[in-house]
């Protein structure tokens, strides 16, 4: 017959779980806040994971939770930086280009390139307009 995992908490910890279900801005850390608050109640953790959560885990998830914050406390419990999946495009300041040098001009002294467009006036009279 397999064992049950208890949790065995001191008040400071059981205090330290209740405030962060309550009042974590995180909803993942609530969760797995009450997930331990449960299981330290005498409720086995796989039916914690089944039934005692707001949507059912897979009990290796409140496993997983359970030794990390019987590792780590509750710091334990948070996500980790670079933990999760990466992102396809990695933003690199180095890679963009200044206002500057995106707008350099084929000709020396030239801000702008030479524009195709015509004028408006030249488009509602149909005239071009001469300097003589």
């Amino acid at each position: 017959m397999p064992t049950t995992r208890q949790l065995v908490l001191t008040e400071e910890q059981r205090l330290q779980l209740a405030h962060l279900r309550d009042a974590s801005s995180k909803p993942y850390l609530r969760e797995r806040a009450a997930a331990l608050l449960k299981v330290a109640s005498g409720i086995p953790a796989a039916q914690v994971a089944r039934m005692g959560l707001l949507r059912p885990r897979q009990p290796d998830t409140v496993y997983r939770w359970l030794n990390a914050f019987q590792a780590g406390g509750v710091e334990g419990l948070k996500v980790k930086p670079g933990a999760g999946r990466k992102a396809a495009y990695a933003f690199s300041p180095s890679a963009t280009r200044s206002k500057s040098s995106s707008r350099r001009s084929a000709v020396p002294g030239q801000t702008r390139p030479p524009s195709t467009r015509t004028r408006h006036s030249e488009m509602d009279t149909g005239h071009h307009q001469s300097n003589v």
